[in-house]
């Protein structure tokens, strides 16, 4: 029992270290996150010649593998979908409507379903636990009235004799007990240890996604307003060019304010799951510590938080996510004609172009007019070089120059439909990828680790039910006995040939009236104990002076 208590004091110890890792994590998280907020903003105020995204750096590398996201959309679509009617519902995207609402909410239905099992199984087993309290307890108080009138001092040892088997059975079963609660607890702490890296991949990822689109719809706003400015003094901007200018202006303004909603639902949804993660820590503790002094609060503190957190926490986690996952999955193998779709009519072209890179020559214009641009404001600085004008003069014109340059270059880059759609690919993988990757894993992590516990509740209990039960027995069978209380009416009393006790012999006289109690004392006796350890204490009642009686 020793090597247990030890297990388990070295298995608490580590969990509080791994707490304060997880600590360590969430700050290395929130610094990180800051740092590519950083870099947005940097790719946001300059300009360059290239367009640079923020990539995502997963920890588990295998949540960006392709592979595993076809089997999950594969999946997905295979699950059935009802509304709330039993109307049967396709797997085709349409928010608008209700029966598909219905049918996405339901995906999550099982696992709600076994949070109901749960509270309800919980409270069936504690019902009938108490039930065989009570009748066990009304048993024992009949049994003990019926052994005070026929109980030997004697028969202690033959209901250890009787019990030595089930006593060997029950430590048997202690041990497999706490050998299989110990693994799934440790299990269980593998597992958690795991989601931490997932919770964090999964938050990286859904943050950056829309980071990167709205830092590149900042920079197209940016570069379109720069060239109005530059153009508009010199020759008129066609109709459709302006159009193009006013609609990146709306989808700028509609991401961010999509993104406000992302980045709250996305707060929340990971700090739930952090948290989740310290406080299933915290349950695992108390169920190793429960082991160590075997003491039933402690169990009890096990068995009902456990179950608290576990209904309310840990099959929530699958119950969300999996109905996010299956929207992606509807999403995904469609997404060009759900945006074609879904997008006002007046921005219809404009998303063509950008998502299909159709009619690439469509802002030549615009970069000839630059260049046309460029081309005069060189032959004003030359002229003012030759005549001599004023350095701040000829300062002023060579940093006009230069805008001008720059802007040509993040015009033919930022305007060029190429830069554009691979902002739109690099998200949609980010959408199709990681995020649906490590949406599904956290289901499958959370779904696992609630079974175990489940299931570590159940051998916890066994722990505590079989051992003490047995010694509580044999405490209460020697009480019961060996209290005089208890015995007055059946003393062990040495009786001498003549019926009287030892002490008693010169105040009494043999009464023959004693030989049928004595002999039909005899024969309940005999009748009640086993032969091999009672008769031997018991002959004939005038057999030997020296015979002691049960009365």
């Amino acid at each position: 029992m020793k090597f247990f208590k030890n297990v388990s004091i070295i298995l608490i110890i580590l969990i509080f270290n791994l707490i304060n890792n997880i600590n360590s994590i969430e700050i290395n998280n929130s610094s990180n996150n800051n740092n590519n907020k950083n870099e947005l903003l940097e790719l946001s105020s300059n300009s360059n010649s290239q367009e640079n995204m923020v990539e995502v750096n997963l920890s588990i590398k295998s949540l960006s593998s392709v592979d595993l996201s076809n089997k999950i959309i594969n999946l997905y679509s295979k699950l059935p979908r009802y509304s709330f009617n039993g109307i049967k519902v396709d797997n085709n995207f349409s928010p608008k409507n209700k029966t598909y609402i219905e049918s996405i909410i339901l995906t999550g239905s099982p696992f709600e379903l076994i949070i109901i099992i749960t509270i309800f199984t919980s409270l069936i087993c504690l019902l009938i636990k108490l039930s065989i309290k009570i009748h066990k307890w009304r048993k024992n108080k009949s049994n003990n009235s019926y052994h005070l009138l026929l109980g030997n001092p004697n028969s202690k040892y033959h209901y250890k004799n009787n019990n030595y088997n089930n006593n060997n059975k029950s430590s048997i079963k202690y041990i497999c007990s706490t050998v299989i609660t110990l693994i799934l607890l440790l299990s269980v702490c593998s597992f958690l240890f795991i989601s931490i890296f997932v919770n964090k991949d999964l938050d990286q990822s859904i943050t950056i996604s829309i980071d990167n689109l709205e830092s590149h719809l900042k920079n197209r706003v940016e570069v379109e307003n720069r060239i109005v400015k530059e153009c508009e003094p010199i020759t008129s901007i066609p109709y459709d060019a302006m159009e193009i200018v006013s609609t990146t202006k709306q989808i700028l303004n509609a991401t961010e304010e999509t993104k406000e909603y992302i980045r709250e639902y996305e707060y929340y949804r990971y700090q739930f799951i952090f948290i989740l993660i310290l406080s299933l820590f915290a349950v695992i503790s108390l169920g190793l510590l429960s082991i160590i002094i075997r003491l039933k609060w402690v169990l009890a503190l096990f068995f009902i938080i456990g179950i608290f957190i576990t209904c309310i926490g840990v099959w929530i986690v699958p119950s969300t996510h999996v109905p996010m996952g299956v929207v992606i999955s509807d999403i995904c193998p469609n997404m060009d004609t759900i945006i074609n779709q879904y997008a006002p009519e007046s921005i219809n072209p404009y998303i063509y172009f950008f998502l299909n890179c159709t009619g690439k020559d469509d802002f030549n214009f615009i970069y000839g007019m630059l260049d046309d641009k460029i081309e005069s404001t060189q032959n004003s600085l030359e002229r003012a070089k030759s005549r001599h004008y004023s350095n701040s003069t000829i300062s002023k014109i060579q940093s006009k120059l230069d805008d001008l340059v720059n802007l040509s270059r993040d015009a033919k880059d930022i305007l060029n439909c190429k830069i554009t759609q691979n902002t739109f690919k690099s998200t949609k993988d980010i959408i199709c990828i990681d995020i649906i990757n490590s949406s599904f894993i956290l289901s499958i992590l959370f779904t696992i680790i609630g079974l175990l516990l489940s299931i570590a509740f159940i051998t916890s209990m066994v722990i505590y039910s079989k051992p003490k039960k047995q010694n509580r027995n044999n405490f209460d069978s020697k009480k019961q006995f060996d209290s005089p209380k208890k015995t007055r009416m059946i003393k062990s009393k040495n009786i001498n040939i003549n019926g009287a006790n030892d002490e008693d012999d010169d105040d009494f006289e043999r009464d023959d009236s004693l030989t049928p109690l004595l002999s039909s004392s005899e024969s309940l006796l005999n009748s009640y104990y086993d032969d091999d350890t009672v008769v031997s204490n018991i002959s004939s009642p005038f057999s030997s002076p020296s015979n002691r009686y049960i009365i």
